[in-house]
């Protein structure tokens, strides 16, 4: 049962704009804050946003004087925009630009005297938008009756709802350039729209099942859903996993998965999990079942990581000419399992609702990860302190560092306003700290125990360990940005955009080429040193095939980035160093 998955799925750019605006909104102390109607189409994107204190309010005249109100979307009329720059302290506005740009066109044309046709859904927020704008000279046109229905109209500018089918639109271009003397057309529908619909009309084609996961009342979601069943293909919308029916789905059945513009990744993400996690109880022998249910615990309770963390200090060793002591390696272990344990914890979402995958298993053993998390720690603080005062202290100051960086700081009554009050609210600092951690106990400790120091191959080796652990951090970061982004967080990728992210990771595999090559030129590492080149090829795949996952949550993937570790231990052995 191979899943086929639409690569446009879920939030589209002026959706995931607005819930980053009312997101980015709802951590400010103010005045109450309110949307004017639903931010979007989705139960649980606005589920999300209650979590976070945005309420919902269904009229203008309804919004609380003096409170913050956002504008959804889909826009709103003149006359509403008006009403709430009058009776609020501030207006967000989340208009999306291509429905910006709709309006703009009906407000001029109108304003010229030309009838305004806009080919859409009666009574949708963002025709009655549109329809504000046109100031009495605007008629909605669902079909081929409304538009028999118009009286004789001279000039006519016709534009679109920016969700509509791009077929159904040229349809009714077609009929009113036969109908009107003078027609005007613009073709308002969004790109993305055409695109997602482009790619479901494909994967429809290959598919034995297609599964559109979106909200009931969103207009681009149900749309997909029509384009799917008139292929033929057997069609499921659901709002959530909950409401997948399993037995429909047969084990050899080819299914496709898409979703509407404003659903979240979580759902999506965890759609996709409960098929998959059906394919894995139909498709293979409990053997099989058995190994990837093992593989998955390995990576999701991070004790591969830290096994990943053991071996990279056999490396470092190696690379700085030492003799890698078991205690050494040992510790790393320890230190990074207890590190990452936490972190996951600290990084469980506070809503049940926005958990998937793995995240529910953690969620549902956290209590148990958490305690060992603390024997970990104490394991390492004990290992430390029988191995020399300093290495003890770098160790227990690195525990005490990792706590405040939990801890909030600075307090909320300050007499000015202060964005981030925990080191852990800094964009990117999980990891410049989590990269550090990992400095700290694969290169620097075994420097410090060793009684020759070749200070030279310190600094390269740390260089390599360094970018490295950042680039698997990074590349996480990758995979997760458009939830990272739905949950208004801040992360190296999100702030570097798309072009400068690329360039900083292509950047730090040019920098791990140089120090390999230079450190073995110059006699700083051993000259087989280079062999470690040899995971660039490797690395260099970690990029395409994190874009091409999007919310496509892999467990082959993350085995793949997990792997870069291993391959480098794999690599010293061989090369011996």
């Amino acid at each position: 049962m191979p899943i086929i998955f639409a690569s446009t799925a879920g939030f589209c750019y002026g959706v995931r704009r607005a819930v980053k605006l009312a997101l980015n909104a709802s951590q400010k102390d103010s005045a109450e804050l309110v949307t004017l109607g639903p931010l979007v189409h989705n139960q649980q994107a606005i589920d999300l946003l209650k979590s976070r204190g945005v309420t919902i309010v269904k009229k203008a005249e309804d919004v609380p004087k003096g409170s913050r109100v956002i504008i959804r979307a889909h826009g709103v009329t003149p006359q509403v925009r008006d009403m709430l720059a009058a009776k609020c302290s501030e207006v967000y506005d989340a208009t999306c630009p291509h429905v910006t740009r709709a309006q703009q066109i009906v407000a001029q044309y109108a304003a010229d005297g030309w009838a305004v046709l806009i080919i859409g859904d009666r009574g949708h927020a963002e025709v009655d938008g549109l329809m504000g704008h046109a100031a009495g000279r605007g008629y909605v046109v669902e079909n081929e009756g409304d538009l028999a229905a118009l009286p004789p109209l001279e000039k006519v500018c016709v534009v679109s709802q920016t969700t509509q089918e791009v077929e159904h639109f040229q349809k009714i271009v077609a009929l009113a350039q036969n109908l009107f003397s003078e027609v005007k057309v613009f073709n308002t529908i969004c790109n993305a729209t055409s695109r997602r619909q482009s790619e479901l009309l494909e994967i429809a084609k290959k598919s034995d099942v297609v599964i559109v996961v979106g909200g009931r009342e969103s207009a681009n979601t149900k749309r997909l859903a029509e384009i799917a069943r008139e292929v033929g293909v057997r069609t499921f919308h659901i709002e959530t996993a909950d409401e997948l029916d399993l037995a429909e789905i047969k084990p050899k059945d080819v299914v496709g998965i898409t979703a509407g513009a404003s659903t979240p990744h979580w759902v999506i993400r965890n759609v996709v999990e409960t098929v998959q996690e059906h394919q894995l109880k139909k498709q293979y022998t409990p053997l099989i079942r058995i190994g990837i249910q093992l593989l998955r615990f390995l990576i999701y309770s991070s004790l591969l990581l830290a096994l990943s963390a053991a071996l990279l200090t056999y490396t470092s060793a190696h690379m700085m000419g030492q003799v890698v002591q078991f205690s050494e390696v040992f510790l790393a272990f320890l230190f990074v399992f207890a590190m990452h344990l936490m972190n996951k914890r600290l990084n469980l979402p506070k809503d049940e609702r926005l958990l998937y995958g793995s995240q529910k298993s953690f969620a549902h053993y956290k209590n148990a990860f958490t305690a060992l998390s603390i024997i970990c720690t104490a394991g390492s603080f004990a290992l430390s302190y029988f191995m020399g005062n300093l290495i003890f202290a770098l160790v227990f100051l690195s525990g005490v560092l990792g706590l405040i960086y939990t801890l909030t700081i600075l307090p909320s009554n300050l007499p000015f306003k202060i964005r981030y009050r925990r080191l852990m609210d800094i964009p990117g600092s999980k990891d410049i700290f989590m990269t550090g951690g990992w400095g700290m106990v694969v290169v620097l400790i075994p420097y410090l125990l060793s009684a020759q120091k070749n200070w030279q191959g310190f600094l390269f080796t740390l260089g390599f360990v360094f970018l490295l652990v950042l680039n698997r951090s990074i590349l996480l970061d990758v995979r997760d940005l458009e939830g990272d982004i739905a949950l208004g967080k801040e992360t190296i990728p999100i702030l570097l955009g798309s072009r400068g992210r690329e360039h900083f990771i292509r950047a730090m595999f040019a920098l791990i080429f140089a120090i390999l090559l230079i450190g073995s030129i110059a006699g700083a590492l051993p000259a087989r040193a280079f062999a470690l080149a040899l995971l660039l090829p490797y690395l260099l795949l970690h990029y395409p095939l994190s874009r091409r996952q999007g919310i496509y949550q892999s467990l082959l993937y993350d085995a793949f980035l997990e792997g870069q570790f291993l391959l480098a231990g794999l690599i010293t052995r061989f090369a011996a160093l």
